[in-house]
C-alpha cells in the first residue's frame, strides 16, 4: 500500500499524487493529513496509464503543428 492524494478532475476523472507531487503542490503535511493508502500495483499502473498518455498527446500535438 502507498499513501497518495486522490482527487477529482472533473465527474468522470480522477488523478492520483504521490508523496513528491503532493509535497511540491501543498506541502510535506498534507498527504498525512488527507491521504489514503491504495495499493501499490495500483498506483504503478496509473503512472504508467498518465506517462503513456502524456507520450500520445505529444505525438498528436507534432501532428496538428505539421497541418
Amino acid at each position: 500500500m502507498t499513501r497518495v492524494l486522490l482527487q477529482r478532475q472533473d465527474r468522470f476523472r480522477y488523478e492520483l499524487m504521490d508523496k513528491a507531487q503532493s509535497d511540491d503542490m501543498f506541502g510535506e503535511d498534507y498527504l498525512q493529513d488527507y491521504g489514503l493508502e491504495v495499493p501499490t500495483d495500483l498506483l504503478e499502473r496509473y503512472k504508467a496509464n498518465i506517462k503513456e498518455y502524456e507520450d500520445i498527446q505529444s505525438e498528436l500535438r507534432k501532428l496538428y503543428h505539421k497541418n
